[in-house]
């Protein structure tokens, strides 16, 4: 399936690489590369993720690293609504 990234979720990017390059540029890389891993198995598989209590959004989890990728299933594509740090609070979303 195609991937499709709301604007939410490429921002949430952009700041995931932001914050963690500050502070170690070679661990932005490498947590940049395992969210490509983890969106490309998402793609491939999309429901690899736990339904949320919200109506067709699905979540999953980042196994090596804290966060929380939640999706939409389409017909033909998987949209990226978020990624989230699993230390903020839930993510509540806004239409």
């Amino acid at each position: 399936m195609k991937l499709r990234f709301s604007r939410q979720a490429r921002a949430d990017l952009r700041g995931i690489r932001s914050y963690i390059a500050e502070r170690d540029p070679a661990a932005a890389n490498r947590v940049m590369a395992r969210l490509g891993e983890v969106l490309a198995k998402v793609a491939l598989n999309p429901n690899i993720g736990r339904r949320s209590d919200r109506e067709n959004l699905h979540v999953f989890s980042v196994r090596t690293y804290p966060y929380r990728i939640y999706y939409t299933i389409q017909s033909d594509e998987v949209r990226i609504a978020h990624i989230r740090h699993t230390a903020r609070q839930e993510w509540t979303e806004t239409k």
